[in-house]
């Protein structure tokens, strides 16, 4: 549908993608998720931002791997080409007014809560439901490791410490490895490693370390994960991610961490690349580190995170939509009497691969283990 105002400004809902190349002025395009030509409508439309005329988008969602999903993770971060995010849920609209507005207009006496139920009972399943009315995208329930709802309940708005590095930003920052300067390197990473997490390293605390390994300047992150435990929740406070090929850096990052935590349990992906790093840092840190080999552990971290997640008691900041998306990103499939647990694409973050979940499920399971050492050893 295409509707003109004042003959100068053209607004298109769901519009005609050739009438849009044809004619000038704003556009809206509406319910945008549901489009089944959504990357053609957009093709067409963009164009009328060079224009210097205003585009926007709206929708309920369906499905967490639409077009319009991965324009609202975008807008929410602030990234270009938006300028401008807003969520309303039902339970916003109905505190912004919206029952009185019905009820005035039809003459109805509807309250809040029986409204709202009437909403959920309507969409006919609680997917449906949270797509809807709640502005949360859903895949097929069954699928994901925990519904958006879940996640949704883990984000709360705070602050962390978080630093990601690329293999020639290391290599510029800290130089080559070379067993000659190989101390004098290791200072100028645990300096940077001082200013960056400052916070954590000089909190008194008790913390919990994921280390999920990877060592490629162009695959996987290598992801470390590190919550603050406070009673029966993990709180993050600080993440590491880099893609890197350099061992070295790799290595000497686990080990400060391990050194200068407080109270620290650590886990760390011992299979595959990770093996050789792992076994040396649990030589090293015995009491306070442990390699997991997920060949065999798989199932028991998926699980032990699918329930904390569930019970909202793994918590994580708002302020960093692609850790939510990486935990969301984890898919879940009941075989004979176990889950399986597998990777999804995190459309906020393309370079996670859900590592950064693996490396919180890491961090779980040291959190499961309930045991510490204030001390560690040097190396």
């Amino acid at each position: 549908m295409i509707t003109f105002d004042n003959g100068s400004r053209i607004i298109a809902f769901s519009a005609n993608p050739q009438a849009m190349a044809v004619y000038g002025g704003d556009v809206g395009l509406d319910e945008f998720a549901k489009d089944p030509n959504a990357r053609l409508l957009w093709e067409t439309a963009q164009g009328r931002i060079a224009h210097g005329f205003d585009l926007a988008v709206w929708s309920a969602h369906d499905g967490v791997d639409t077009l319009f999903n991965e324009f609202a993770q975008q807008a929410r971060a602030g990234r270009a080409p938006w300028n401008f995010y807003l969520k309303v849920t039902m339970e916003d609209a109905i505190k912004d007014g919206l029952l009185d507005r019905i009820n005035h207009a039809r003459g109805t006496h509807l309250d809040p809560k029986t409204f709202l139920e009437d909403c959920r009972a309507r969409a006919g399943n609680q997917e449906t439901f949270e797509q809807a009315y709640m502005c949360n995208p859903l895949g097929a329930a069954t699928n994901h490791i925990v519904e958006w709802s879940c996640i949704e309940q883990c984000r709360y708005d705070y602050p962390i410490e978080r630093v990601h590095l690329e293999n020639e930003q290391i290599r510029q920052q800290f130089g080559e490895f070379h067993p000659s300067r190989e101390d004098a390197r290791q200072t100028e990473i645990h300096a940077f490693l001082r200013r960056a997490f400052d916070k954590i390293l000089t909190t008194k605390s008790t913390y919990r370390m994921g280390f999920d390994v990877a060592a490629s300047g162009q695959g996987d992150l290598a992801a470390f994960y590190i919550d603050e435990v406070k009673g029966n929740y993990l709180w993050l406070r600080g993440l590491l991610t880099c893609r890197t090929e350099d061992w070295n850096f790799i290595r000497t990052v686990l080990f400060y961490f391990l050194r200068m935590l407080q109270r620290v349990q650590a886990a760390g992906d011992e299979t595959g690349l990770g093996r050789q790093i792992c076994w040396e840092a649990s030589e090293y840190f015995r009491s306070i580190f442990t390699p997991v080999n997920f060949a065999s552990e798989k199932h028991d971290l998926g699980f032990a995170l699918m329930n904390q997640l569930a019970s909202a008691q793994k918590r994580f900041p708002k302020t960093q939509p692609d850790i939510a998306a990486d935990f969301f990103a984890l898919r879940k499939v009941f075989q004979g009497n176990r889950w399986l647990f597998m990777e999804g694409n995190n459309s906020s973050n393309p370079a996670s691969h859900c590592d950064i979940a693996w490396a919180g499920a890491l961090a779980t399971h040291a959190h499961g283990l309930r045991r510490y050492s204030a001390g560690g050893a040097v190396a």
